[in-house]
């Protein structure tokens, strides 16, 4: 009975690319995909939810998956990749490079990991190449950095926009904290005054403007936190690979707030604290 065919790539690879790669062997065995025994691939576990959703990954092992009239025998299931092989349409498939069928008559791309120099590395892909094949010519020769690169280069932008938003957004917030105490300030200098002239040391003073934006900084902690991560849940059932907002993450934005807070709160603490009482009094 055929199985769940749609979109792939077939990738051929080198038999320790799952250990190049660091992928952890959930099922099977990949290196059976290099006995020469048929059309042999294994997949990641991504593309094994794909094709098929209701089986437990151990199950996956043996089946045929069918492309076109012909069958691919499943040897592994590994942890799924971080990053889709270049060009990926569907869910990839790893085969040997020996295995005949997986050869097409266009392109192919490779992965090398070598410790050489890129242009030693190069030369020698190069040279490896032609002694295979005389005709073939190396089109495209990029480090994995730039392909990555490339690849996340619109989360890359997108991270870099919100980046500066957030950076606008607080400063904002820090003027608008900073007018809001300069204000209270001005407004409350015959109360200055008055408790200076009762023997309130400029100390506090000071303390009771810090005071005031630490209430604020709370009040806002207590409202934007579970905010933030009720909007994360919103987004997140839009954009199933968002997650919730690491605590590292959200413990390291709190202590921001709190830091822009008090710069933003010691001037007009510090402008409090040397209220002058006579002329405040007579006035």
């Amino acid at each position: 009975m055929k199985e769940h065919g749609g979109i792939v790539n077939i990738q051929t690879v080198s038999k320790h690319i799952a250990q190049t790669l660091g992928l952890r062997v959930l099922a099977g065995n990949t290196a059976d995909v290099f006995s020469g025994n048929g059309n042999v691939v294994f997949l990641d576990e991504a593309a094994i939810k794909r094709f098929w959703p209701n089986l437990p990954t151990a199950k996956v092992i043996g089946r045929s998956l069918y492309i076109g009239d012909k069958a691919w025998r499943v040897a592994a299931v590994v942890d799924p990749l971080r990053m889709k092989p270049y060009g990926l349409v569907g869910g990839p498939l790893f085969t040997s490079y020996e295995n005949k069928y997986a050869i097409s008559g266009g392109p192919q791309g490779f992965v090398v990991h070598s410790a050489l120099a890129t242009n030693a590395l190069r030369k020698a892909i190069v040279h490896v190449v032609q002694a295979v094949n005389p005709q073939a010519k190396l089109l495209e020769f990029k480090p994995a950095g730039k392909i990555v690169a490339k690849a996340y280069a619109g989360r890359t932008q997108l991270g870099r926009v919100f980046g500066t938003l957030a950076i606008v957004a607080m400063l904002i917030a820090a003027v608008g904290l900073f007018a809001l105490l300069a204000y209270r300030s001005l407004v409350r200098r015959l109360e200055f005054a008055i408790r200076g002239a009762l023997g309130a040391t400029p100390g506090r003073l000071l303390g009771s403007v810090l005071t005031e934006a630490l209430v604020l900084w709370i009040i806002g902690c207590v409202i934007g936190v579970p905010a933030a991560y009720a909007l994360s849940i919103v987004l997140a059932s839009h954009l199933p690979k968002l997650g919730l907002p690491a605590i590292w993450v959200t413990a390291s934005v709190v202590a921001g707030v709190g830091v822009t807070a008090f710069v933003a709160a010691l001037v007009p603490a510090r402008r409090a604290a040397r209220v002058d009482f006579a002329d405040n009094l007579s006035t």
